[in-house]
């Protein structure tokens, strides 16, 4: 099974790239699609907690995803599965590709040098089917460009904090 993998260097210490990721008022600053907004969030950030949040488009088309953390390791190391969900956070299909996988397993790793920190972030299909798995492999461009769109605005949010000089 093929995984999805990208790295990302941002000059910014630690401490600020960790709590970009582990605090809910940094991460919906960032976190989605520039065109789509955060309406509702929540998050509990401890081993099997969770961040559930809810998006919404220009158009007013609603969606809901859901993290569960499954480890942390501070300033290391973030697991975790991502899910579609409804507003309960229980897991539902992709709303426009019915064979997504149901969840992702997704491990973020981070390291620091000075005042770089490097985030290695992979994914990969957690309790999938065939097809789901396919699905995704097949995916793996879509979601770089659209994870280095992220990182992009994790850059950009780490900036107007004035972390970044």
């Amino acid at each position: 099974m093929q995984h999805f993998e990208l790295t990302h260097s941002i000059h910014a210490p630690i401490q600020k790239v960790w709590e970009a990721f582990t605090e809910m008022e940094q991460i919906i600053q960032w976190w989605i699609p520039k065109s789509l907004s955060i309406f509702s969030a929540s998050m509990d950030f401890k081993v099997d907690g969770f961040f559930h949040y809810g998006i919404k488009s220009p158009e007013g088309y609603e969606s809901w995803g859901k993290f569960t953390y499954r480890e942390i390791a501070p300033h290391e190391k973030i697991v975790f599965t991502v899910h579609f969900s409804d507003e309960q956070g229980q897991i539902t299909r992709h709303p426009i590709s019915p064979n997504w996988p149901a969840e992702i397993l997704n491990t973020i790793n981070f390291h620091t040098d000075d005042q770089i920190t490097t985030i290695h972030f992979s994914a990969i299909p957690f309790q999938a089917t065939e097809i789901e798995i396919a699905t995704f492999e097949a995916s793996i461009d879509i979601l770089k460009s659209g994870f280095q769109a992220t990182f992009d605005q994790l850059d950009q949010f780490l900036k107007q904090e004035s972390v970044i000089g």
